[in-house]
């Protein structure tokens, strides 16, 4: 199996784990949640509402947080974005 089919396994499981548990993650701003890939030197970043549950970013851990923070709405949305 190649790297890239790791990388891509291990996103998979992560967000199977988010989706079964989305509060384990710490909250880490404005409740997004973090949550590290197995494996691999990345975080996931997500938002827990009501109904669903939005990813805000899959990145390297050593990147700055502004790069995931000016994605989170300054408001709830209802509902997902399509």
């Amino acid at each position: 199996m190649g790297l890239g089919l790791e990388f891509i396994r291990s996103v998979d499981t992560c967000l199977l784990q988010i989706s079964r548990a989305p509060a384990l993650g710490p909250v880490v701003f404005r409740d997004a949640r973090m949550t590290l890939l197995r494996r691999f030197p990345y975080l996931v970043i997500y938002k827990v509402f009501e109904d669903y549950i939005s990813v805000v970013a899959v990145m390297q851990g050593n990147r700055h947080p502004r790069r995931w923070k000016s994605r989170l709405p300054k408001k709830t949305p209802n509902k997902p974005m399509d």
